[in-house]
């Protein structure tokens, strides 16, 4: 996963549009690392965030009548397009036990990682459309080693936000 901002403990959901998901698949099953080899990467997918005006929430001029049944009917879109919004619009999550990147209705996330990163799960998440990062598995997995990386500017090290 990319995440936009630096992870820290939070009861909000932060983050932007630039987070994205991603998976790299490798043929190799020894875990050998060529690293002049790119065969087995072609099967690596990214998911970018889409965003939530390419949805229609059926709130168009012609639907807005006096009629009452009809204002209750818009009132109920409304507020499922501000719960589908939230859900498009989780990027990152963290708290003490556990931090997760995108979301889904049934309280899966895109990837979300234990608080010690030794464990995750991956499922798809609204607002990335993306596939389970790990297709043949039942979403659970246990993590062997983690990367992290922060992108700093080369002329005076500060980090890229």
């Amino acid at each position: 996963m990319y995440a936009s901002e630096i992870w820290h403990p939070s009861s909000r959901v932060y983050g932007d549009g630039r987070s994205f998901l991603f998976r790299i698949d490798t043929d190799d099953e020894k875990g050998e690392c060529n690293d002049n080899d790119n065969a087995g990467k072609e099967n690596s997918k990214s998911w970018k965030w889409h965003p939530s005006d390419m949805l229609d929430f059926g709130t168009s001029a012609s639907s807005f009548d006096n009629d009452d049944s009809q204002s209750n009917s818009i009132f109920a879109s409304l507020q499922l397009a501000s719960s589908t919004t939230a859900l498009l619009e989780t990027f990152q999550v963290s708290r003490n036990e556990f931090l997760s990147l995108g979301g889904n209705e049934h309280g899966g996330a895109g990837l979300r990682l234990n608080e010690d990163l030794t464990k995750g799960e991956s499922s798809c998440a609204d607002g990335f459309d993306n596939e389970p990062l790990l297709p043949k598995a039942s979403g659970l997995f246990e993590i062997g080693i983690v990367e992290v990386y922060q992108l700093v500017r080369q002329m005076d090290g500060v980090p890229v936000r």
